[in-house]
């Protein structure tokens, strides 16, 4: 296994640490009959929590994480107030939002109505931003440093059979009511650091002999999981 990045992981672990404890925290003080919102323990607000966490450990520069606090904000808000918060108002204003992002950062996000495959022959960053869609990519860039990886609420496909990369990458992995699924090439080790709620990884890899002369690389996965999925094979179906 390679060698961690201790800063990294150390400042996600602390993140992570703190939630999970301000959490517990909450749930101790309610058994004293604390008067404790019940807004405080509803899904929407696990929505809000996510983006919150994402926004934190990516110094407030993932896109991502903004759009979970505006969805879970305004589904919070019509539960309060139904008559004012149109959510058939919503979500157009949330898909334009999305391709005024599109045209302000020259097709960074990738979002259509149907699933499309796209080659991706010199890249370095791998960006994949799936919403209410399915995308599919092949990737084939021999010099690949990392990346992100986005679902809500559908889906990414991401082949990686011709693709290469030096010793380690990692992928941040961002999936709420959505799936994530990865060809990877056989001597390509997979490290599962994915922050899971209601979600998890199902490997169907197909164990392959390698000679001791196959020079082995390592993806290492990162980032949340919620309702969602995240399947790796090395073939494609």
């Amino acid at each position: 296994m390679k060698n961690q990045h201790p800063s990294t992981i150390n400042k996600s672990k602390i993140i992570n640490g703190l939630i999970v404890l301000l959490v517990g925290l909450v749930f101790f003080v309610k058994q004293f009959d604390v008067y404790i919102p019940n807004w405080l323990f509803t899904w929407q607000m696990l929505l809000i929590l996510i983006g919150i966490i994402q926004l934190f450990k990516h110094n407030f520069q993932k896109m991502s994480g903004y759009v979970l606090i505006v969805i879970g904000c305004t589904l919070q808000f019509h539960d309060f107030y139904p008559d004012y918060v149109q959510l058939r108002f919503f979500w157009p204003l949330l898909i334009m939002g999305v391709g005024i992002s599109m045209l302000l950062k020259g097709g960074f996000f990738q979002f259509n109505t149907k699933k499309t495959i796209a080659t991706e022959k010199q890249v370095d960053q791998i960006q994949s931003f799936a919403l209410f869609a399915g995308l599919k990519k092949r990737i084939t860039s021999q010099t690949i440093k990392g990346g992100v990886v986005t679902s809500i609420f559908g889906g990414n496909e991401i082949d990686f059979s011709q693709a290469d990369f030096e010793d380690e990458i990692t992928l941040d992995i961002q999936c709420v009511f959505g799936g994530v699924t990865f060809i990877v090439p056989s001597n390509w080790e997979i490290i599962y650091e994915v922050n899971s709620v209601f979600g998890g990884l199902d490997d169907q890899r197909i164990p392959i002999e390698l000679s001791t002369e196959t020079t082995r690389k390592t993806l290492r996965l990162t980032g949340s999981c919620v309702f969602g999925g995240i399947e790796v094979s090395n073939h494609i179906k």
